[in-house]
């Protein structure tokens, strides 16, 4: 990477290791038991979406994304230490997505970041139905994952995956992703969880 990569990528780890949860996840990726003995490359790239890819356990970024993005990616990489492999994480990568944008919402909300990213551009102007869909979970979900106490698991589950994966499946990158239906709303947020124990 060139010095001003590196910069760019200090920068948005200093931010994101400011947030409890962002710190908490940055401190799991680096634990090697958690990487299972290996690492994540980081590599900027000409594209314009970040992207981790577990094949190669590259983490894919942009000269123009903010922290928040890098929080996503990351927490993509983290979900994927916890599958039990690589076919697992494929096959419900739409269910992964949505915890970890459920949790890139969750670290913008009350962000400084939350005024300039693309997240707000996505809501307010463009009216995104993803991004507005994820940001209903917080009327089922806690800060943590966890279900508002009253709520039933059944009628979560079935919010998911009517509303919320039929929302990011009008998303032309989301389309085809897989939702694991097997997995409950508990499972669904589980990694989300253990980033947010000591928050």
């Amino acid at each position: 990477m060139s010095d001003e990569e590196w910069k760019k990528l200090e920068d948005m780890l200093d931010k994101l290791t400011d947030d409890c949860m962002g710190g908490d996840l940055y401190k799991k990726l680096c634990n090697s038991a958690a990487l299972n003995g290996n690492f994540i490359s980081f590599r900027f790239v000409e594209e314009k979406e970040a992207i981790y890819d577990p094949s190669t356990r590259t983490l894919k970024l942009n000269k123009n994304m903010d922290s928040n993005e890098l929080f996503h990616e990351m927490l993509h990489a983290y979900q994927y230490q916890n599958e039990k492999n690589y076919t697992s994480f494929v096959n419900a990568r739409m269910n992964l997505d949505i915890e970890a944008h459920y949790a890139q919402y969750l670290y913008l909300k009350g962000s400084l970041e939350y005024d300039v990213c693309e997240w707000r551009q996505a809501v307010e102007v463009k009216k995104s139905r993803r991004h507005l869909a994820v940001m209903t979970l917080n009327d089922y979900l806690d800060d943590k994952g966890y279900l508002h106490e009253g709520m039933d698991q059944e009628l979560v589950n079935s919010f998911v995956e009517f509303n919320i994966v039929e929302a990011f499946k009008r998303t032309i990158e989301y389309k085809d992703y897989k939702y694991d239906s097997n997995r409950d709303i508990q499972s669904n947020f589980a990694n989300l969880r253990k980033i947010t124990k000591n928050c």
